[in-house]
């Protein structure tokens, strides 16, 4: 279960910045050792300005439905754990080419990272618990 979002809480960070964004994802997963994705058909995957796919996250599955529209609207919200992300996933996408979008929001695919700066993120912040 995901931590009590709070209406004024989400649309703060639906306003922020996607380096605020960025960094609120790294804290919260790490805090409750789980991201989010959407589930339709497979796991959806959104695209770059160059074209390149990226595999959508979200610290939280409030921030992952109110994406699920248009294109996305028949997926749901699914939890992640931190540890299979890390050691399942990662590799996976660094294999198929693939990066991250994290915290992307209507209209923002979100801050576009390599997995494996990802994880070396999600790693140190979790060497501090």
């Amino acid at each position: 279960m995901s931590w009590n979002l709070n209406k004024r809480e989400q649309e703060a960070l639906l306003a922020a910045a996607g380096s605020e964004r960025y960094e609120y994802f790294v804290k919260k997963t790490c805090d409750g050792e789980k991201l989010f994705s959407l589930w339709g058909n497979g796991w959806v995957l959104a695209t770059d300005a160059v074209g390149h796919q990226l595999v959508p996250v979200w610290p939280h599955s409030a921030f992952a439905e109110k994406c699920a529209v248009e294109a996305w609207d028949c997926c749901t919200a699914q939890e992640i754990s931190i540890s299979d992300w890390l050691h399942s996933w990662t590799p996976e996408l660094v294999v198929k080419g693939r990066g991250v979008a994290v915290f992307p929001k209507t209209g923002d695919v979100g801050v576009s990272v390599d997995p494996q700066r990802l994880a070396e993120d999600l790693r140190a912040e979790l060497a501090k618990y």
